[in-house]
C-alpha cells in the first residue's frame, strides 16, 4: 500500500478519534463476560446499522458473535479482520472517569478497545466500499476469555469459508503507543487448565491422628508438579505450570475432608495435553496415595499454540510500515493464549500486539491487572491497519 495512501488512511482514522474513544468508552463501561455478551452484541449491530451495512450474520451457533461483510471488486478474495468483545470478572480499580458499571466485572485485557478499532475500521471502509478489492468480514467476536472459546462460533457457522487470511490485534501495555509488534510462526502457547481435588477424611484439628489430612498431600502436590517443566522438558523449550488456586476448608480448627487445586500449562508442543496433563495426573495420584488420600484430576480442553503465517505477517508489516513510521518491531513468542490460534489452524493468519502505553507513562500494569489502562491515542492507529489490511486485499494490492 502506497505510503500516500496509509497517510491519508491514517489521518482519516485520526478525525475520527472522539468516535472511535465515545464507544470505547461505553463498552468500558458497560461490561458482559464470556458468553453473556447480549447487550454488547446489540450494541454492535446498532453500529454497524447506523453505519449502513446491510449484511450483518448475529447470534452465531447460538451465542453472540457478529460477523457483518462488505463486497469488493475481486469477489473470489475475502479477507477477515476480527475483534473481541467480552470482559473479565476483575474489580476495576484504576480510577476513570468511565470506569465499569458493574462491581466484579471489567475490559481489564482491553478487549473494548478491540471492539471500538474495529468498529472505526467498519465506518473507514464503508466510506470506501467503491474502493475494497475485496471482500472484507468484520468478526466482532464474543467469549475469548473462556474456553471453548467464541472462534468456533464463526468455524462453525461457515463465516471463515472463503477467507483468504485473517488479521488481529492485541493492544499491550508493554510497548509504547506507535509501535506495532510482529512474530513470525510461533506467536503465543498453548493452554490446559487442571484442577485436582485432594480428599482424605477430616475431623477435629486436635486429633489430627484421627484424620487423614489432605492439605499436606495438596502442598506436596503443588511442590511437585513445579518439576515437571525443570526436569522433564528441555531447557531450550518455553513451557509453564502454575498452581493458581489453592482451597481447603473453612474452620481454624477443623481438619477438611479435601482440598482443591487449579492452575494451567502452557506449551508450544502439539502433544501439550498428552505429556503435561499426563505428568500432573500421575504427579497428583501418585503423591496422594503416599499419604493416604485420592487424588482426581481433570484437564479441561483449552486453547492451541498460535501460529502466524509467515507470509500473511510480512504483508502486514508492509503496511503497518505507512501507519508506523519507525515504530515496527519484531516480537517474540510469549506465554499468553488466545483463542484466535482457532482460525489459524484453518487460514493464514496474523495476530499483531499494538503498543498502547503513553511513553511517559510509568504504571505499566499488565493485561488482566485490576490497575490496567491504556493510552486512547493508539486507538486509531489499530482502526487506521486494520481498514488498511482490508483495503490492500491483505498488503496485495495498492490502494486506488
Amino acid at each position: 500500500m502506497p505510503a500516500t495512501a496509509t497517510a491519508d488512511l491514517t489521518t482519516a482514522a485520526r478525525s475520527i478519534q472522539d468516535w472511535i474513544v465515545t464507544r470505547r468508552r461505553f463498552l468500558h463501561q458497560n461490561p458482559e463476560l464470556s458468553f453473556h455478551e447480549e447487550n454488547t452484541a446489540a450494541y454492535v449491530e446498532r453500529e454497524l446499522k447506523w453505519l449502513g451495512y446491510k449484511t450483518i450474520h448475529t447470534r452465531l451457533n447460538g451465542n453472540y458473535s457478529l460477523c457483518a461483510e462488505l463486497l469488493g471488486r475481486d469477489l473470489g478474495t475475502c479477507i477477515a479482520l476480527r475483534a473481541d468483545m467480552d470482559a473479565l470478572p476483575i474489580q476495576e480499580e484504576y480510577p476513570s472517569e468511565f470506569a465499569s458499571k458493574t462491581p466484579g466485572v471489567s475490559h481489564m485485557c482491553g478487549h473494548d478497545a478491540h471492539t471500538a478499532m474495529l468498529l472505526g475500521a467498519a465506518r473507514l471502509l464503508k466510506e470506501r466500499e467503491a474502493e475494497l478489492p475485496c471482500t472484507v468480514r468484520l468478526f466482532f467476536q464474543g467469549a475469548e476469555e473462556k474456553a471453548p472459546g467464541g472462534a468456533n462460533d464463526f468455524i462453525v457457522t461457515g463465516m471463515l469459508e472463503g477467507v483468504d487470511a485473517i488479521y488481529g490485534l492485541h493492544v499491550d501495555p508493554r510497548h509504547d503507543t506507535g509501535t506495532i509488534h510482529f512474530t513470525e510462526n510461533e506467536a503465543l502457547a498453548g493452554v490446559n487448565e487442571f484442577s485436582i481435588r485432594v480428599t482424605g477424611r477430616g475431623g477435629h484439628a486436635a486429633f489430627p491422628h484421627t484424620t487423614i489430612d489432605p492439605v499436606p498431600a495438596a502442598a506436596q502436590i503443588v511442590t511437585a508438579l513445579q518439576t515437571i517443566v525443570s526436569r522433564t522438558v528441555d531447557p531450550f523449550e518455553q513451557a509453564v505450570v502454575s498452581v493458581t488456586k489453592m482451597q481447603a476448608g473453612e474452620a481454624n480448627n477443623v481438619i477438611p475432608e479435601f482440598a482443591d487445586l487449579g492452575g494451567t500449562f502452557r506449551s508450544f508442543r502439539s502433544d501439550m495435553e498428552e505429556h503435561f496433563g499426563g505428568r500432573i495426573r500421575a504427579m497428583a495420584s501418585s503423591i496422594a496415595e503416599a499419604m493416604n488420600c485420592r487424588a482426581e484430576t481433570e484437564i479441561s480442553a483449552g486453547y492451541p499454540p498460535l501460529k502466524n503465517d509467515p507470509k500473511t505477517v510480512a504483508g502486514m508489516r508492509r503496511v503497518a510500515e505507512g501507519i508506523f513510521p519507525d515504530g515496527v518491531r519484531s516480537g517474540e513468542p510469549i506465554m499468553a493464549s488466545e483463542d484466535f490460534a482457532f482460525y489459524t489452524h484453518h487460514v493464514p493468519g496474523c495476530f499483531a500486539f499494538l503498543g498502547a502505553s503513553a511513553p511517559a507513562d510509568e504504571e505499566r500494569r499488565m493485561l488482566h491487572h485490576p490497575r490496567f489502562h491504556l493510552d486512547e491515542d493508539a486507538l486509531p492507529r489499530g482502526t487506521a491497519i486494520l481498514a488498511a489490511m482490508a483495503l490492500s486485499a491483505g498488503g496485495r494490492y495498492p490502494a486506488r
